[in-house]
This record gives structure tokens, C-alpha cells and sequence, in this order.
């Protein structure tokens, strides 16, 4: 006679672990089975386990033999353990059957296979910002411009395969608290390096930079990294300025040089300054003639000359180049086609229509301007456009594919330009995202108020054909939400072809990580996160961003959140005297595809 004990349903846990991701671990589980003469005892190592995650099976009997069923088959020694995956999503049950003579027992277990999450939260990841000066001024708690990073990349900063995080932050008061264009007190930026420790990012700031991590500028939202002095490590630049927090002269709007970061030989990195005194807003790189890398940027008031600056061995020498095209001081991406070492192809946002792009070539040594193009559009008229501190400026209103939207001068433009691996035999193409700023409730000659106006994402892609400057926009199945955020042309499947990225966005309610995946037909398709695209943000955080590289090397990327700051307002809302755990690393789980 034999007794099958029967299983509750299995417990499955969401939850992370204190002080490490979450492994896929959950409760054990076990079952019995008994008479006078026959004892048998089956557990399963997990109750919950990950899709394609082992467990072990373990049974225990005074048999002489057994075998399995259900899900598993095979003969068993009378005790034992064995190691299994599962790929089936669902339950699976696993019996042990053992026999001595005519007695027998039997003992099984159920366990429900779950889907693994793209990404996981690792808990308190990052030191509390709280205890950092860059961050937070604890004498004055009522600051509501605590640290928000403006600028992030991820590098790998000691070539040993894992990224380092930087986050560029600016600190001091912001317009909000004069309501006034310009404030009495000069924008301070600074600057964090995040290495990863095991599954916790630790302080490495001291490690990585020579001098201390102030900039004395206000660094823009723009960063570019190449290898500029040819040592093997990458370098990173940023656009810089007086944007947020300037002084009361409009002098100011040139009060700042481009500002670079430049490894040394002894593995240490180099603050540099060089360039024009300007309202910095676009960098980048490319390559010249005799196949020295160059970096150069643009800002307002905008150069009628254009300007590289090129490693000398100790520093970065600035000379006037007047065959090179003259950068946008908006957005603007060099590339190297059809075979060439050097640059070739310059596309950028144009000068006079925001809307608009264009490119040039260099052929035969000279570079010579291609069309202009952008999507069609109907200029509707002027308006007063009153931003949120009460300022008030002229602006164009145009109407775009029936919506009315904010022309020039109120955010609409080409932006976050970044080459894009479309086909893996051919030239990347140059993707980038029109930030359309859409007016709702438009009435004509009634003027428009920043809250009118909601931002809007079209991607778009940009190619030299035939001489030509080619335009088409980026079709991206699955998605309806095109709210704003920061994109990032990347493989992150590695098939070989780049995919989009975009951040979590401007405010709390974009709260989910977007992927597009190449589908190496010309579109994009969106990757159903589920749950794990959520990120937990904390709601005294008014702004958000986010930031995705595999920064532990493991081939699946990561996602880090951080307090952002993409525009004028506030950052903080109400009494705020901490910001613990407001930077937050989501690791990778499970592959995109």
C-alpha cells in the first residue's frame, strides 16, 4: 500500500535578495511518501525557478531500486540527487517511484517554471549620494538643486573589460528660485567615475582623474569619446557653457571652453580645456587627411570659421581649418565611407531651419555642400511663447503632419545624432530623433504657454547617396509611446547590427526603458520588457534619466538610473533632505531578443 503526499501551490518570490541581484533563487520544496517498510523523500532544490536556470532534485529511500516519471525518466539509485533545467514555462512535476519486492513508495513535486526578467534591481548599488558634496550640501537641506547629472557615458577606463559609469553633474541654485532668465549665482559642474565592485558600483573618482572632479564650467547634455592620442583607451569630450545658472552679463552666454577628458600614461585621466569662450552645445570627432583624430564643437554665438583641435603629445593644439565645413552648434555627426580612413561625409541639423539637415563631402581633398532636407512641414505664423519662469520670446509655430508644434526657438529640432550599423555590409547610416515640441489646445494670436507643449520623438535615418542626402523615417513596430528621452545606437544582442535605445525620459511618467531591435530589413521592432522595464524611481525625484552598457562584461546589458536634469525646472519637489537610492543599477538578467 502506498500514501502520495499531496503539494500545495508552489510560492514564487519577485523580490531581490538584501545586498545582490536577484539569482532566480526561490523556496525549496519536498514531499514523502511512507508505509512500514518503504520510506521515500523527493525535494526540488527551487520551487520557482528561472526558465533555462538549474535546480536539483534530491530523494532520499530504503529501496533497493527506483525510477523516475512524469518529467523526468530514467532509472534512479535508491538515494541520490540530480541537476535539471527546465525550458518549459509552467508547472512540471517529478515523481519517484522505488520498489523492494512487492513493497513500494512513491513520492512527487511540483514546480512552476517562470520567465526570467530582462532586467533586475541590485539593492543599494550605489553609495548614498546624501554623503557626497558633489551631490548634496547637507547645511542646506531645503536646496532643491541637489547633484543631477546632465551628461553620463560608459567607458572602460582601465581596458580590463567592464565599463566604468561617469555621471557629470551641475550644482548651485537654478532659474526657478530668481524667476528670472539670468541668476546672480555662475553654474558649477562636477563629476563621479562609478566602478563596478562585484554588483555594487564604488566611488573610483580619485582613481581615474589627476586633479579634482570640479570642471568650473557647466557641461552640456552632449558627450563624444574616441581614442584622440592614439594609446588604445578611450577619451571622452564635452560640450559645455553657462546655460543653467549664468551670471547677469549676456558676455556670459561665451563664458566657457569645450572641456575633454584625456588618459595619461600613468593610466590616470587629464581634465582638459580648449576652444572658443562660447554657449557650447554640440561635439564630436573625425579623422583628417593625414589621419590624425580631431575634436571639434560649436556653440552660440556660432563660429564663421571652423576650428579642430588635435593631441600634440601633451596637450590639444586648436587651429583654423577653413576647408572643414563649419559644425552646427546644434547637432552634427562626421563619418568615414566607401573605404576611406578619413572623414568624408559631414550631416548635421541645419542653421536656418531647425526642421531641416544637411550634408557635405569631401571629394578630391575638398569638401563641398550636398542638399538640405527635412520632412514636410507648413510654417503656420508667429506667437509669444512664455516658458515656465515667466520669460517670453518669438517663436514659429508649424504644423507637421497636422500637428501644430513649436518651431525655432522653442525646442523643436534634429538632436543625439549617433552612427547606426543598419545593414552589416554597408555604411552606418546617421539616426537620430526630431524633438518635436507638439502645442495642445493651440488657439491662433492667443500665444503659448510651456505648459501647452508636450515633447515628441520621430527617429529618423540620414545617408549620402548618389551624392545626395537621403532621408526616411525610422519605422518601429510595436510602439505608441514617443515621449522624449536620450537614444543610444548600440548592438545589444550581438547579431552585428546596432539597435536604438531610449531613456527612461523627462519626467516620472516615462518610467519604462524603450529597445528597438534591427530587424535587418530597415525597421525596428520594440522588445516587450514587461514588468522588468519598469524602473523604480523615487517621487521626491522630479527628473529622470537613464543610461544602458553591460558594464560587467557578461553580454547583457545593464541599465543605470540616475537623477537627471534636461531642462529648466525644478529637480526636487517639496522638503527634500536625502537622496538615498535615487541612483539605481538594473542588471541584466536575460539576453535581448
Amino acid at each position: 500500500m502506498k500514501k502520495l503526499l499531496s503539494l500545495g501551490l508552489p510560492l514564487i518570490l519577485t523580490a531581490c535578495g538584501g545586498g545582490g541581484s536577484d539569482s532566480g533563487s526561490s523556496p525549496s520544496i519536498s514531499a514523502s511518501s511512507t508505509n512500514t517498510d518503504i520510506s521515500v523523500t523527493l525535494s526540488a532544490s527551487e520551487s520557482n525557478p528561472y526558465q533555462g536556470t538549474g535546480f536539483t532534485l534530491s530523494w532520499t529511500s530504503n529501496a533497493k531500486s527506483c525510477t523516475a516519471s512524469g518529467d523526468w525518466t530514467g532509472s534512479l539509485d535508491p538515494t541520490g540527487s540530480k541537476s535539471t533545467t527546465t525550458n518549459t514555462l509552467g508547472m512540471t512535476t517529478y515523481t519517484i517511484n522505488c520498489v523492494d519486492g512487492n513493497k513500494s513508495g512513491t513520492a512527487s513535486v511540483s514546480v512552476t517554471t517562470r520567465d526570467k526578467p530582462f532586467f533586475v534591481e541590485v539593492p543599494n548599488a550605489f553609495p548614498d549620494p546624501t554623503d557626497n558634496y558633489w551631490f548634496f550640501d547637507k547645511s542646506k537641506p531645503g536646496n532643491r538643486y541637489p547633484g543631477q547629472a546632465v551628461a553620463t557615458a560608459s567607458i572602460d577606463l582601465n581596458n580590463d573589460g567592464k565599463k566604468e559609469f561617469i555621471m557629470v553633474l551641475h550644482k548651485g541654485l537654478g532659474h526657478d528660485l530668481y524667476f528670472a532668465q539670468y541668476v546672480s549665482e555662475p553654474c558649477k559642474t562636477t563629476t563621479v567615475v562609478y566602478e563596478l565592485n562585484g554588483e555594487v558600483f564604488v566611488d573610483a573618482t580619485d582613481k581615474y582623474l589627476e586633479t579634482n572632479r570640479d570642471f568650473g564650467a557647466c557641461v552640456d547634455m552632449n558627450s563624444a569619446t574616441v581614442d584622440i592620442n592614439g594609446d588604445g583607451k578611450l577619451d571622452i569630450f564635452f560640450s559645455s557653457n553657462q546655460e543653467d545658472g549664468r551670471l547677469s552679463d549676456a558676455g556670459s552666454y561665451m563664458s566657457s571652453q569645450l572641456v575633454g577628458w584625456v588618459s595619461q600614461p600613468n593610466g590616470k585621466y587629464k581634465i582638459v580645456k580648449f576652444g572658443e569662450y562660447k554657449w557650447h552645445h554640440s561635439i564630436g570627432w573625425g579623422v583628417d587627411d593625414t589621419n590624425k583624430v580631431f575634436v571639434t564643437g560649436n556653440g552660440y554665438p556660432s563660429s564663421m570659421v571652423n576650428t579642430k583641435h588635435v593631441w600634440n603629445n601633451t596637450s590639444l593644439v586648436t587651429s583654423t581649418d577653413t576647408s572643414l565645413p563649419i559644425v552646427s552648434p546644434v547637432s552634427f555627426l562626421f563619418q568615414s565611407i566607401n573605404g576611406s580612413k578619413s572623414s568624408n561625409v559631414l550631416i548635421q541639423q541645419t542653421f536656418a531651419i531647425q526642421y531641416g539637415a544637411e550634408a557635405y563631402v569631401k571629394q578630391n581633398g575638398v569638401w563641398r555642400k550636398l542638399n538640405m532636407i527635412s520632412p514636410s512641414y507648413k510654417s503656420v505664423g508667429e506667437e509669444t511663447f512664455t516658458v515656465w519662469n515667466g520669460d517670453k520670446r518669438k517663436v514659429q509655430v508649424l504644423n507637421i503632419d497636422g500637428q501644430m508644434v513649436v518651431g525655432t526657438g522653442g525646442g523643436t529640432g534634429l538632436d543625439s545624432l549617433c552612427n547606426l550599423k543598419l545593414y552589416k555590409d554597408k555604411d552606418p547610416v546617421a539616426v537620430g530623433a526630431y524633438t518635436l515640441s507638439v502645442i495642445d489646445n493651440y488657439v491662433p494670436g492667443a500665444g503659448i504657454k510651456e505648459t501647452q507643449v508636450r515633447g515628441q520623438n520621430a527617429f529618423v535615418s540620414f545617408s549620402v547617396e548618389n551624392n545626395l542626402l537621403q532621408y526616411k523615417m525610422i519605422t518601429i513596430k510595436g510602439e505608441t509611446n514617443f515621449d522624449p528621452g536620450k537614444i543610444q545606437c548600440m548592438d545589444v544582442n550581438g547579431d552585428g547590427y546596432d539597435d536604438i535605445v531610449v531613456g527612461i525620459g523627462r519626467d516620472k511618467s516615462i518610467t519604462s526603458k524603450r529597445i528597438y531591435l534591427n530587424k535587418k530589413d530597415g525597421t525596428f521592432e520594440k522588445v516587450n520588457l514587461g514588468s522588468s522595464g519598469l524602473l523604480a524611481m523615487l517621487t521626491q525625484i522630479d527628473l529622470y534619466g537613464s543610461h544602458m552598457a553591460d558594464f560587467n562584461n557578461d553580454g547583457v546589458m545593464d541599465v543605470v538610473v540616475y537623477p537627471s536634469n534636461p531642462g529648466y525646472k525644478p529637480q526636487i519637489t517639496g522638503s527634500f533632505t536625502s537622496m538615498h537610492n535615487s541612483i539605481k543599477f538594473y542588471k541584466g538578467f536575460k539576453a535581448l531578443q
